[in-house]
Parts: C-alpha cells; sequence; structure tokens
C-alpha cells in the first residue's frame, strides 16, 4: 500500500482529520496516468477516509475533502447517498453530500437529492438540494423524464423538475398533468405557472376544474399572476364560480386572482360575495385585500358600505386596507370615507381596537384634512387611541413641513 495511505490511515486512527485530509490531498487523482496505478483496494482506502472525514471533520476539512471524493470515482456514490439519507448525519455533512452529488448526473443521485428535498425539515438541506438539481440541469430532466414512467418515481421526478425551473422541464411536465396520481398533478400544475410557454394556458384553464382542489387552486394562482392581456376573456366569469367552490382554500385563491386583474368587473364579482352573510369570516378577510389591491373610487366605495354592516374585527380589516391606498385620489376618497365613518356613530365606532386602526390608516393616508378627526382621537380616554392619534399627528405634520 501506498506509503501516503499508510500515514493517514494511522492519522485517521488518531482521529486527526487534517493530517487525513493533507495525505489525500498529496494522491495523484488529477494525473489520470498516475491514478491509474492506484490498486484497488487503495482507491477504497482513499474513499473510506475522504468519506470519514467528510462526517467527522471540521468545516474547512470538508470543504476540502469534497474536492477529492469528486475525484474518487463513482464507486462512491452509494455511500454518499447514504450519508444524505441518515438524519442522524450532521447538518454540514449532509449540506457537502448534497452539493457534491451535482457532479454525477445519475437516477440514484437525481433521486435521492429530490427525496430530500421533499422531506427535510432544514432550510439549508433543501436549498442545496434544489441548486444541485438545478445544476444538474438538462442531464437531469432527461433522466427525470425516463423516471417519469416508473409510477414509484413519478411524485419525486416531478418535484424534480419543478426545482430545476428550465424550459425544458416543460415538455416533460405536460405529459403528466392528468396523471391519476393528485399529487403529481398538482405538483406540475405549480410548475407549468412558472412558464409563459403557448401551451400551457389552455392546460391552467383546464385545470380549474379539476376534481382535486388542490389543483384547482395551484391553476388559480398561476393564471392570476399573469398580466391580464395573457388570460382567457372569460377568466373574470370562471373565477367567479369559483368564489363558491367547496373547498374554502379555492375560494381565497379565486379571490386573490380577482382582486390582481384590477377591474371594475372583477370589484363587481367580488362585493356580493363579501356582503353575504353565508361568506364565512376568514374569505371576507380576503375579499377585503382584494377589493383593496383593485384601486378603484367603486372598489373603495364597495369596502365603505362593509363598514355599515361589518363586525369591529372586520371593520379594521377594511380600516386598515383603506389606509394602504397610494394613489392621490384614492388617499382623498380613502380619508373622507374613515372621517364619516368615525362621525357615524355606529357601535364599531367606540370599540378601541377601531379607533387605534383609524388613527393609524389616517397617518398613513397624510392628508391634513384628517387632523380634526385625529384631534379628537388624542383627547380619547383610552391610552392606547390617544399614542396613537398623536403618532399619526406627528406624521402628517412632518409630512406637510417636508
Amino acid at each position: 500500500m501506498l506509503e501516503v495511505l499508510e500515514i493517514a490511515i494511522s492519522a485517521a486512527e488518531r482521529e486527526d482529520w487534517l493530517s487525513v485530509t493533507r495525505s489525500l490531498q498529496t494522491l495523484p487523482l488529477a494525473n489520470r496516468t498516475l491514478a491509474g496505478t492506484l490498486a484497488d483496494s487503495e482507491w477504497q482506502t482513499a474513499r473510506q477516509l475522504a468519506l470519514s472525514v467528510l462526517c467527522q471533520g471540521d468545516f474547512q476539512q470538508k470543504w476540502e475533502i469534497v474536492k477529492i471524493l469528486s475525484k474518487l470515482g463513482d464507486a462512491v456514490v452509494p455511500n454518499l447517498i447514504a450519508i444524505l439519507e441518515d438524519s442522524s448525519t450532521n447538518l454540514d455533512s449532509r449540506w457537502f453530500t448534497a452539493r457534491l452529488l451535482s457532479e454525477w448526473p445519475r437516477p440514484d443521485c437525481i433521486l435521492a437529492l429530490a427525496n430530500l428535498l421533499q422531506k427535510t425539515q432544514e432550510e439549508d438541506l433543501a436549498l442545496i438540494a434544489s441548486q444541485s438539481l438545478a445544476q444538474l440541469g438538462i442531464p437531469a430532466i432527461a433522466v427525470l423524464n425516463q423516471l417519469l414512467a416508473v409510477p414509484d418515481s413519478r411524485l419525486l421526478s416531478v418535484r424534480a423538475l419543478a426545482q430545476i425551473r428550465r424550459p425544458e422541464t416543460i415538455t416533460p411536465l405536460l405529459q403528466v398533468v392528468q396523471d391519476t396520481d393528485v399529487s403529481v398533478r398538482t405538483a406540475a400544475i405549480e410548475a407549468l405557472g412558472s412558464f409563459h410557454d403557448k401551451r400551457i394556458l389552455p392546460v391552467l384553464v383546464t385545470a380549474m376544474k379539476d376534481q382535486a382542489s388542490n389543483v384547482r387552486r395551484e391553476a388559480i394562482a398561476a393564471l392570476g399572476r399573469r398580466h391580464l392581456t395573457q388570460l382567457p376573456a372569460n377568466f373574470a366569469h370562471q373565477l367567479q364560480t369559483l368564489l363558491h367552490d367547496l373547498d374554502e382554500s379555492v375560494c381565497q385563491q379565486a379571490a386573490v386572482a380577482l382582486g390582481r386583474l384590477g377591474t371594475e368587473e372583477a370589484a363587481t364579482i367580488l362585493f356580493p360575495v363579501f356582503k353575504s352573510p353565508a361568506t364565512p369570516m376568514s374569505l371576507k378577510q380576503t375579499l377585503i385585500l382584494a377589493l383593496s389591491w383593485i384601486e378603484t373610487a367603486n372598489a373603495l366605495s364597495y369596502l365603505e358600505e362593509g363598514l355599515r354592516w361589518s363586525d369591529p374585527g372586520l371593520c379594521r380589516e377594511i380600516i386598515m386596507a383603506l389606509g394602504r391606498q397610494e394613489r392621490p385620489s384614492l388617499v382623498i376618497q380613502a380619508t373622507k370615507i374613515l372621517q364619516d365613518f368615525m362621525d357615524s356613530g355606529q357601535n364599531a365606532t367606540s370599540e378601541p381596537l377601531v379607533k387605534q386602526a383609524i388613527a393609524t390608516a389616517l397617518g398613513d393616508l397624510g392628508r391634513r384634512e384628517a387632523l380634526a378627526t385625529l384631534e379628537q382621537l388624542a383627547a380619547d380616554p383610552n391610552t392606547s387611541v390617544r399614542l396613537h392619534a398623536i403618532a399619526a399627528l406627528k406624521k402628517i405634520r412632518q409630512f406637510s413641513i417636508t
């Protein structure tokens, strides 16, 4: 056996991983001719020593040893996958292993990375796994495309393709949008939603009618991120139906998509659902946000009407939404709505939390005509209301000076 390996073995017995690393760095791995003189047993010894450093060395030693491991041949791959999949192994070792596996565009490596991505709760591991898959790129896509034909690996393959995010993944993903497995369809639709290929729009529109709520939700989310000119002409009407879906999460997503449309038609569709006594409170909160995103005078008028019959909790949501308006004309309108509400004498206006929200919103809107209302709130018996009103007054006066 080479003397350098004997030295490395002796150092490993003392757990001197720095000396092991330095010894392995002297091996002629970069020179193929010289490396070919190593016996199989010497290759195996070198691999075992390097793996020991990967598992037990410090961060810098692991950083150096992965450079050696990448040159020790395919035989090291099963050991690396075992380290990656062992949740009891320290985080640094698994992180370096996930990074190292991007050197091998093999099905077992790709599936191991995809599996880690699905199961790990460690953000750093998930990130490096996705980066490694992306680095594998087109070779990984080719392997994953083949693995789509294997039922047991189809879901992991789709999720891995979703992480690569290259146009070359579109064709294989389109193959599984009607898969019998709901999870596969959901992952495929979510991934396809990132692209603007002309083949995808009809697929997303069809997926809005899928029997599985997860698929419907992902399709709505994907379409909701697209520009108005890239959507079907009847998109708002289709979303109107989905506002009454049996799954509330689908209703929520439909409301968000309508808000992003930003049209008067969208506001007209949202308001009756917001007003309905049958609409759950959690959905009403989303509808308030959606109406505020539309940024039209009519949408704010709908929110103003909501202040007349909503409970104090929803009133606070409406008030905060009004306070986030930025267009000059809408800032003026929102300020007047809040002043009129404060003067209305409704039961909700006696609630300290509602008054705090009004003070904060008026301060954010920054209109001087709100000073009288804020001065009234600054004299409120409730200390917190007074403090919020004083802070809002300072903000408006500061805006006026600057």
